[in-house]
């Protein structure tokens, strides 16, 4: 079950994939370079696009978005599971005690 603090994540998350689709920044791989220590400070407000040759090929951004992010794909991976879980049936605590101690004493 997705508790409050998974919620208020996901939250967050959209709100700031949100205003990275509304507002991005985007830089050119040569400006990239020139200004690296400017961009690790601007990237703590908001994710910033690198263009090399006119196309999009990075996305660098702060290492608590990323963390969101790492996050919010492992609870969809537990939701995902736990769902597949129910959906296929699943064992009560006594009844997984039953089976492994019968398993054990084989």
């Amino acid at each position: 079950m997705i508790g409050l603090q998974s919620v208020h994540c996901v939250y967050n998350v959209y709100i700031s994939l949100f205003t990275f689709n509304v507002m991005t920044k985007l830089l050119n791989a040569k400006e990239a370079k020139e200004k690296f220590g400017q961009l690790l400070i601007s990237v703590q407000q908001e994710p910033i696009v690198i263009n090399k040759n006119g196309n999009a090929v990075a996305v660098v951004l702060s290492f608590t978005e990323y963390q969101k992010l790492k996050d919010l794909i492992e609870d969809s991976i537990l939701v995902k599971s736990a769902r597949k879980a129910k959906d296929e049936g699943f064992l009560s605590k006594k009844d997984s005690n039953k089976l492994l101690s019968k398993l054990i004493n084989l």
